[in-house]
């Protein structure tokens, strides 16, 4: 290939990369356009999933919001529901430990146990499993979750 030849090739290609550019500029401008104009629903805030994961969880087990935060050691009204909230907002909604625990008002092992505790008797134990089924129907149908995010 001629010197020539080269140099033709080379303007072409920077032609093509130029159009692209531009090209790809355009779609970049035009989806950020449409985004802002978007009304699209705002993403939920940590603080407002961890008020209807207490919310829902003490609904259900006929308990008070206290309970979830305080240090009572009763378990069917104050553990099962505490560990709960531990199993469903760190592995349903991905938060983390350190977040939930200043949530919670507790030491991150605490929620690590917690939520190691719901997973186990999730395993083996069928009221469990029940528990955590209506708990999760609960804020998919009044909380307004959407269903993809719970894994089970």
């Amino acid at each position: 290939m001629t010197l020539r030849e080269e140099n033709h090739k080379l303007k072409n290609e920077n032609l093509a990369l130029k159009l692209l550019y531009g090209q790809m500029k355009n779609a970049i401008e035009a989806f950020e356009q449409r985004t802002k104009n978007n009304k699209m629903i705002p993403k939920k805030s940590n603080n407002f999933k961890y008020k209807s994961v207490v919310e829902s969880v003490c609904e259900y087990y006929d308990v008070p919001q206290e309970n979830i935060t305080n240090t009572v050691r009763r378990r069917n009204t104050h553990i099962i529901p505490r560990h709960m909230v531990c199993y469903i907002m760190h592995v349903v909604f991905r938060v983390g430990y350190s977040e939930i625990g200043r949530m919670m008002r507790k030491n991150h092992a605490t929620i690590l146990n917690g939520k190691r505790s719901i997973e186990n008797l999730l395993t083996y134990d069928d009221q469990t499993m029940n528990d955590y089924l209506a708990i999760k129907l609960d804020l998919i149908e009044n909380k307004g979750f959407s269903a993809h995010n719970f894994i089970i």
